[in-house]
């Protein structure tokens, strides 16, 4: 069992975070489009942004993505993501969560 995981399901405790939140009726964790950018893969990625930078997807990146999502909006964003009060430690578990879908 994987460190930190739920020993009721085996699941990170971020993949029931990203459920409870909602994040995952958009974003997937196996790589399937959504509206949302798929977590799979994202971590250490480079994505284009709206402004005409590139960003490579880091803790900080995805950290301030959650918490304010018009920061930093990529080329193919289909839907902005809503405004959250995702608390400070949930979105760390969530972003812990999204580094390990490989």
């Amino acid at each position: 069992m994987a460190c930190g995981a739920d020993p009721d399901t085996g699941a990170h405790p971020g993949q029931r975070l990203a459920k409870d939140y909602g994040c995952a009726a958009c974003h997937s964790s196996n790589g399937d489009v959504g509206l949302g950018p798929t977590w799979k893969g994202l971590y250490g990625s480079q994505i284009p942004l709206q402004d005409g930078t590139t960003v490579t997807v880091d803790r900080d990146f995805l950290v301030r993505s959650i918490k304010d999502p018009a920061a930093d909006v990529a080329v193919d964003n289909k839907l902005p993501m809503p405004v959250n009060n995702v608390p400070d430690a949930d979105v760390q578990t969530i972003v812990d969560y999204i580094i390990t879908l490989k």
